[in-house]
């Protein structure tokens, strides 16, 4: 059901609100062209309904040999930096995040 045009708005300073007894999902968007409306609603669902997860990103360097070296970046989930090819292959960790929220869109 639609209540796009008969659902009043109220607008306090910069906040708007309104209130209705449809049980649904809302969200209120400010689109100025309305045939980028639908585009831009979709958008918005699909954001909103990605779980984020903890991950940190992980760096490992490898030297070859004087004028070569190898990178290896990864998002990785747990802790378990000891069990990756990486160290397996004399890999050494030489960055790590933090932990971030990743979302997979």
């Amino acid at each position: 059901e639609d209540i796009t045009g008969i659902t009043p708005l109220t607008f306090v300073n910069d906040c708007v609100s309104f209130t209705t007894n449809v049980s649904a999902r809302f969200w209120l968007a400010d689109c100025h062209q309305v045939l980028e409306t639908v585009g831009l609603a979709t958008q918005l669902y699909r954001e909103l309904i990605c779980v984020p997860y903890m991950a940190k990103f992980v760096i490992f360097a490898k030297t070859n040999d004087a004028v070569e070296s190898n990178l290896r970046c990864f998002c990785m989930t747990d802790d378990k930096v000891d069990k990756t090819l990486e160290q397996q292959e004399n890999f050494e960790e030489v960055a790590r995040s933090k932990d971030i929220e990743v979302f997979m869109i």
